[in-house]
């Protein structure tokens, strides 16, 4: 082997060690922060967004920076949900304290819509194989909930449960998309992201 050569196969090794390291630290801090998301109170919904933010910090990848941005934006719609239904719980109980006296019963009113997924993103290789697929859970306390989900993902439902598999990534690039449940006016969205093909003559040429 040349000594360009050999100089060459450092330069990539190194390259891969240092993006390795950082995304190691990138994804530690994620999984943290999605740990915490779903404990739904206002305290770890903002513990959740400093892990966020300390994660988006650590990527170098522009996907992967969105993800983080997107889960930020999640834990402050939780932050904001969460206060309302503390407030409407309050309101309620006010108003059947009133209404005791009454000989006329207070209405009962439906169910607040509970929504949310067991995950908040999944990450596929770019092989597309099916033996690579993500569960994902929906908790809802109605049953007839909605969901869609980009083309290049295939979704079998079974019960509370989606089994999730993508096909073959043939881009240049990584690729995203949402999958999205709905029951009647709430909706909680799950993050899909599949890596790019691995290609040493791309991570060269991008590095010159």
């Amino acid at each position: 082997m040349s000594t360009i050569a050999k100089l060459l196969l450092t330069v990539v090794i190194a390259v891969l060690s240092l993006q390795a390291n950082a995304q190691t630290a990138g994804d530690r801090l994620f999984a943290q922060g999605q740990k915490l998301q779903l404990k739904q109170t206002v305290s770890s919904q903002k513990q959740a967004i400093a892990k966020f933010s300390a994660a988006k910090k650590a990527y170098d990848s522009s996907t992967k920076k969105a993800m983080c941005d997107n889960q930020i934006a999640i834990c402050r719609s939780n932050i904001k949900l969460i206060t309302r239904k503390t407030r409407t719980v309050t309101k309620k109980e006010t108003v059947v304290l009133e209404k005791t006296d009454s000989a006329v019963p207070p209405e009962v009113a439906k169910d607040p819509v509970r929504l949310s997924l067991s995950v908040s993103s999944v990450e596929f290789k770019s092989s597309g194989k099916k033996s690579d697929n993500h569960e994902v859970t929906v908790n809802c306390n109605y049953d007839d909930w909605t969901y869609t989900f980009p083309e290049w993902v295939d979704v079998t439902k079974n019960g509370n449960k989606l089994t999730l598999t993508a096909d073959p990534n043939k881009t240049d690039g990584e690729r995203s998309g949402v999958l999205t449940v709905k029951c009647y006016d709430e909706k909680a969205e799950l993050m899909i992201y599949q890596k790019k093909p691995f290609s040493l003559k791309s991570l060269i040429g991008g590095k010159k």
